[in-house]
Parts: C-alpha cells; sequence; structure tokens
C-alpha cells in the first residue's frame, strides 16, 4: 500500500469494521494511513481525496465509498 500510495501519489486510508476490532455498534476504525501528504497540495502534486479500502477477514480489501 506504501508503494501503491507514493507511486500513484495519492493517500491511502485502510479501516477496520467495528466488529472485526471487537468494538460495538456499526461503522469502521482507521486502522493505516499512507501518504497524508497528499491531502495537501504540494510541489509535485495536487491535492487529493484518500482512497478508502475496507479490511475484512485477514486477507481481504474492499473498496469503501460513500
Amino acid at each position: 500500500m506504501l508503494v501503491l500510495s507514493k507511486m500513484l501519489k495519492v493517500p491511502i486510508f485502510v479501516y477496520v469494521a467495528n466488529a472485526e476490532a471487537g468494538k460495538r455498534g456499526p461503522g469502521y476504525i482507521i486502522i493505516q494511513r499512507y501518504g497524508e501528504q497528499y491531502t495537501k497540495a504540494g510541489k509535485d502534486h495536487p491535492k487529493r481525496r484518500p482512497v478508502r479500502l475496507l479490511y475484512t477477514n485477514g486477507n481481504h480489501f474492499d473498496l469503501l465509498v460513500k
């Protein structure tokens, strides 16, 4: 994820469902952030919105969309 974030110059945020983290209620918890510097404009990149991924079952990623 780190290499992908740097190559594409895009932030990638990884979430896990509350239930998988042992928390109650619906929702998600962020567990990792890659490329946070790309959320603000820089000399070599525009401001980017993060790609949000849901990590499930210890080996699978799904795209989280609003």
